[in-house]
């Protein structure tokens, strides 16, 4: 139960009026007037040459109280209160004048108030030793009840071990001023007034215009600062563990100036207390870090504006197992944070945790409401974590405008993240950021990250704008501005990608703009959710895009990306993407826009939506491009599509809209570019008018090696296409032709090949092993000085693991090896001239990976061989223990790196490599020469060495993949008169060519190296061909067919050189089935023709009621295969003589062609009239009335005969 009190008041008025505007703030105040002079009898002061000891004053309970006249103590000087028996000592100030403190204040109470309505300066020298709280005022009033509860002590408030009363009373609004000056010629990190108080106590200012200025330091470790500035009538309240503001009309300035610091940070960090008209903190910090095991404080800042300029900046931080604190700014006008200081310390908030030990405290959370907020120049807010503590979160709220531009002088731009930067197992979750404002601007470099470097779950990013949120990046820059929410560990413990939700009116991105949700490891990667209300417009260059990148069998799926607008606008090279890099499944796209989609690009710049399995995939596959809108438009080199670059499958489209028109170079395409790839995927067309208008503009599905063509369906009210293709094609092609020899090498890549070529502006590198391209996972460069060392980061893709030889005349070569990851980069020595540490577990290596804060040091230095002896296994494991500084300057990060490059003397040493050493696929292996040359190099591919050789590079990595030749691929070179073809590893002259009912008969043939085998009775599954080579039947390679095209519409127009065709190269060709009301073909085609090779012709099915053929072609046409059937059932059927309908094969059976119409043979009922049938010219000569009685001719249709065209 809570003790009761008698409350006994004590009420201190002083009626003397403020001479503060006579106080000069820049002086030192040497010739200020000195001593201490008391005002009242009871009050007993006793000097001694520079010391003042007061003893008496008025006694009430716990509380004494003394009054003086004046009070001042300058340097060298101190001032002892007697008043140990005392819980609260007021020291009140009644004279004319400020008071000067610049020596030694000494209380032994538990609250020391000083008060002096006139002003209080603290000077550079001022020493506080009081025994627990410090409050000085300039208020006219003081009220005091002097009793406690036990209740009031039982936790620490920002109110502690002070009265459950106490208020401060201001008269008018002439209210003095306090300032803290220290001493600006220090550089070091000493705290130089000495205004500290001890632990877990108050420094507590409560006056008019307050200014800490120079160097200045106030410390209250563990403890509270409070800073309330006033300069009108009202009352400041301590009551019930709050503090209470009534009656204020105005409030002053605080102002932090000159890198002074004022700090609670402690083994949980302390609270501060902060109240003004306007906030401003330029070059300085205010610091509550809990350094312990205790949480955080609080930070409760409410001005009208705050501004932390010249890198000013706020850090409530955890270093050790207690959690951050929280900081909370509330504003009715502007909070601005900009730019940074000498050092480049940048302007912001952090908030993080930095703890890598287990256990470590969270993030803190920030919440900031203001009328409008801005970060500028590089400032930021950074809650992230490097342990296992979780990260914090990020509230932003302003009425009118969010806004995050520029960057550092660094490149640094102004940023949110609350990421989890650790990878050790048991790593802190990512933090949450939310946004919300009238208007979200974001420009220069600015970003926002809430990704994961480990195991911890990425955190999510909800931004809302009620007008109009946009984000700019820099234009005619090769760096983006991001958000971001993702994973980037590639293991099979690798966390959850997280969510980023986009809500606003209008969403305009413009100039190298990504929104990013990724998964590297076993996670899922994250969902993006876009809802406009109004106009989602990106422009030059921007991204959206879901990302699935792990090559491993854990790769977890890609995240889904779900838009909604009204109007979509991608424009200049704009996309928004969906892509697998390895074996996970790409995410879902799905485009809900109420009224119009517009895709524009332009020579240079493709406007996409597409969903990819990319080159590098191992087995991952697309998912489906599910697209609903009012009207879709393509301009100019747009393209919606689907793509597999490896064995994986493409992603289905799905299009279900009014209008569909595509105009210029644009396309909607699915297609497989691998030789040994997936399937491409299907296109479906829900529209009531579909439109191709232009030369290159293209519905396709196509498969360029043993993947099949995808399925186009099309249903449509009308369809008008002019100088437009629909396909569904098989496109790999097993013969080419060159002029000579050399050509024939340099275009024909074959195992071992080296390839390089770029991926934005860097080269990446990717082997040939067995017709397919494979990533060179660790590459080996050769350089001649640091200055090339360097620049190699410039020209190429580097990946952790790369070794780089500089080159030393007539010595051993310096070896470097590199390691990266997300936010740092770095080469590391072999340093060999240290011992190498030999561990007996290699789990104890890899736990070596971490960051050390900037006063921590790492285990072992810089470039240490770090080995592992596997006593089962019997195999050596090496690495290299690299660090490197963190990019955003959090510390040095640190990993043992495997080194998977090994030197030999000669080819013989490759076996004794595999059985000494734990080898990871790709490894490579340098032959080197007794006189330092480097004789050869071998990777290692499934178990298997394989000789590296000449190095090709392309323009991109589909020119690449059209180089690689398959077996059975035939090259007929022209200079030389000879047939070659590949056997699967090399090039042998082509022989004879026979031809066998089945491959039973295979065996029976007298067979030589370099003959050609076909079946002519094909089964399901078995090759149509074979090569017969190292004595033995080897099939073809087996090429995709084409797909189906299935058109569904009430009127199709066809012209100007269009087409529809499902044909192929080689395999067999694909099926068309058009059934329409209405359906005319003017110098069109189509087709479903095989070009060559022994596939047969597709079939076409046309069904209509009329249809329309001019100078056209409808064919099914074979090589060596049969030709295709043709069946078109029509009512009304016409077509113009030059018009070739035929199912027809060169070496094949002839196909089908039948038409069923009313009368096929056309021509033969036409009558060739004579020229001058129409000429009625002898008659017009003679008036009508002239010839009434004279026989005339007349050619007369009844309405019933006549047919409609609709």
């Amino acid at each position: 139960m809570k003790k009761k009190y008698t409350i006994i008041h004590i009420l201190f008025v002083l009626y003397f009026s403020s001479i503060v505007e006579a106080i000069d703030y820049s002086s030192n105040n040497i010739s200020h007037p000195h001593g201490i002079v008391s005002n009242i009898p009871e009050t007993i002061i006793n000097s001694n040459a520079s010391t003042f000891d007061i003893s008496g004053g008025i006694k009430v309970n716990n509380t004494v109280f003394h009054e003086f006249k004046q009070f001042n103590i300058h340097e060298g000087e101190q001032a002892i209160f007697h008043d140990s028996d005392f819980n609260n000592t007021v020291a009140q100030v009644t004279g004319t004048d400020y008071s000067w403190i610049n020596g030694t204040l000494k209380s032994y109470s538990n609250n020391f108030f000083l008060i002096n309505s006139n002003g209080l300066m603290f000077g550079p020298d001022t020493s506080l030793d009081v025994a627990g709280s410090f409050y000085a005022s300039t208020a006219n009033e003081f009220n005091l009840s002097d009793t406690l509860t036990t209740d009031d002590i039982s936790r620490k408030t920002s109110v502690l071990n002070i009265p459950p009363i106490v208020s401060f009373g201001f008269i008018n609004d002439n209210v003095s001023k306090i300032s803290v000056t220290g001493k600006s010629n220090e550089t070091n990190n000493q705290y130089i007034t000495g205004l500290n108080v001890s632990k877990d106590h108050t420094i507590s200012f409560i006056s008019g215009d307050i200014l800490i200025s120079d160097n200045a330091q106030i410390q209250a470790t563990g403890g509270n600062i409070q800073l309330i500035s006033v300069v009108s009538k009202g009352s400041v309240f301590f009551s019930n563990n709050e503090i209470q503001m009534s009656g204020f009309s105005k409030l002053g300035e605080i102002n932090i100036l000159n890198q002074s610091t004022i700090d609670v940070s402690g083994s949980g960090g302390g609270n501060y207390f902060i109240r003004a008209e306007k906030f401003t903190v330029n070059n300085s910090k205010i610091l509550a870090i809990t350094k312990g095991s205790e949480n955080g404080g609080f930070i409760d800042i409410n001005v009208e504006n705050m501004t932390f300029t010249n890198g000013a900046y706020i850090d409530s931080s955890t270093i050790s197992f207690g959690n951050a604190g929280t900081i909370q700014i509330e504003s009715n006008g502007d909070v601005l944070f900009e730019g940074e200081n000498e050092s480049f310390q940048k302007s912001g908030i952090i908030l993080q945790s930095s703890s890598i030990l287990p256990n470590a405290g969270n993030s803190g959370t920030i919440t900031i409401d203001a009328t409008k907020v801005s970060f500028l120049n590089g400032a930021s807010i950074d809650s992230a974590t490097l342990g296992t503590g979780n990260g914090g979160e990020i509230n932003i709220f302003a009425d009118e405008k969010i806004l995050f531009y520029g960057k550092t002088f660094n490149g640094r731009g102004s940023h949110l993240e609350v990421a989890s930067l650790s990878i050790l197992e048991g790593a802190g979750k990512a933090g949450s950021i939310v946004l919300e404002s009238e208007n979200i601007h974001f420009g220069g470099l600015a970003n926002i990250n809430s990704t994961t470097d480990g195991t911890g779950m990425s955190g999510h990013v909800s931004i809302k704008a009620h007008e109009t949120f946009s984000m700019y990046g820099e234009k005619n820059s090769n760096r983006i501005s991001l958000i971001i929410a993702g994973t980037w560990l590639e293991r099979s413990n690798g966390g959850q990608g997280g969510h980023i939700f986009i809500y606003a009116k209008n969403l305009d991105f413009k100039n190298n703009v990504m929104i990013n949700s990724s998964t590297a490891g076993e996670g899922q990667g994250g969902r993006i959710y876009i809802d406009v209300s109004e106009t989602a417009s990106f422009d030059d260059g921007c991204t959206i895009q879901v990302v699935t990148s792990s090559k491993h069998d854990f790769a977890g799926d890609g995240g889904n990306l779900h838009l909604k607008a009204k109007n979509l606008i991608l424009s200049n090279g704009s996309t928004i993407n969906s892509t697998t890099f390895g074996h996970g499944k790409a995410g879902q796209i799905l485009l809900d826009v109420e009224d119009q989609i517009l895709l524009t690009g332009n020579t240079n710049q493709i406007s996409s939506i597409s969903g990819e399995v990319s080159k590098d995939s191992n087995g991952g596959h697309g998912d489906i491009v599910e697209i609903f809108a009012g009207e879709i438009t393509l301009l100019d080199n747009s393209m919606i599509t689907t793509t597999s670059s490896n064995t994986g499958n493409a992603g289905n489209i799905k299009i279900d809209t009014k209008i569909l028109s595509l105009y210029g170079k644009s396309s909607i395409i699915s297609r497989t570019i691998n030789a040994i790839g997936g399937n491409a995927g299907n296109i479906e067309i829900e529209t009531q008018n579909l439109s191709l208008q232009g030369f290159d503009t293209l519905i396709s599905t196509s498969s360029n090696g043993s993947g099949k063509g995808g399925s186009i369906i099309v249903n449509s009210e009308v369809i008008d296409i002019k100088s437009g293709q629909i396909t569904s094609e098989s496109l790999y092609d097993p013969n080419s032709q060159f002029e000579s020899f050399e050509q024939f090498q340099k275009n024909s890549l074959t195992t071992g090949n080296i390839v390089e070529f770029p991926e934005g502006n860097k080269l990446i590198r990717y082997y040939v092993y067995k017709n397919q391209l494979f990533s060179l996972e660790n590459s080996l460069y050769f350089v001649e000085n640091m200055d090339d060392l360097n620049e190699l980061g410039n020209k190429f893709s580097l990946s952790t693991g790369d070794v780089a030889w500089i080159k030393n005349p007539g010595g051993t070569p310096t070896k470097y090896i590199y390691s990266k990851w997300y936010r740092g980069r770095s080469w590391t020595l072999f340093n060999l001239s240290l011992k190498p540490y030999v561990f007996q577990n290699i789990d104890e290596i890899y736990s070596l990976e971490g960051v050390y804060n900037e006063d921590d040091t790492p285990p072992y230095p810089n470039g240490t061989l770090l080995t592992f002896y596997d006593t089962i296994g019997e195999k050596n494991s090496t690495f290299i223990y690299c660090h490197a500084n963190y990019t955003n300057d959090i510390g040095t990060f640190v990993r043992p790196v495997l080194l998977n490059q090994f030197n030999i003397q000669n080819i013989d040493n490759l076996s004794g490599l595999k059985e000494q050493n734990a080898l990871q696929n790709n490894a490579l292996a340098v032959i080197q020469g007794e006189s330092g040359e480097i004789e050869s190099t071998y990777i290692l591919h499934s178990d298997e060495w394989i000789k590296l050789n000449e190095t090709r590079t392309f323009d991109n990595h589909k020119i690449a993949i059209e180089h690689l030749v398959q077996c059975g691929d035939i090259a007929k070179i022209q200079m030389e008169n000879q047939e070659q073809i590949f056997t699967g590893n090399e090039w042998i002259d082509l022989k004879n060519i026979y031809s066998v009912d089945d491959k039973s008969e295979l065996s029976l043939l007298n067979a030589q190296d370099g003959d050609i085998a076909k079946i002519s009775k094909i089964q399901e599954d078995i090759s149509k061909s074979y090569l017969y080579s190292n004595s033995k039947w080897t099939p073809f390679f087996q090429s995709g067919g084409a797909g189906i095209i299935n058109i569904n519409a009430s009127k199709i127009n066809i012209g100007q050189k269009s087409s529809i065709s499902t044909d192929s190269i080689s395999s067999g060709g694909g099926k068309i089935s058009i059934n329409t009301d209405r359906a005319i073909l003017l110098n069109s085609d189509i087709t479903t023709n095989v070009k060559d090779g022994i596939g047969n012709g597709g079939d076409i099915n046309i069904e209509t009621d009329q249809f329309a053929l001019n100078k056209s072609r409808v064919s099914a046409n074979a090589i060596d295969g049969d030709g295709g059937a043709i069946f078109i059932l029509s009512d009304n059927f016409i077509k113009s003589s030059d018009t070739i309908i035929e199912a027809s094969s060169e070496r094949g059976n002839e196909g089908t062609v039948k038409i069923d119409a009313p009368d096929l043979d056309i021509d033969s009922k036409i009558m060739n009239l004579p020229t001058d049938f129409l000429n009625a010219s002898q008659w017009m000569r003679t008036q009508c009335t002239m010839r009434d009685s004279e026989q005339t001719s007349r050619l007369i249709f009844k309405k019933h005969v006549i047919p409609s065209i609709k």
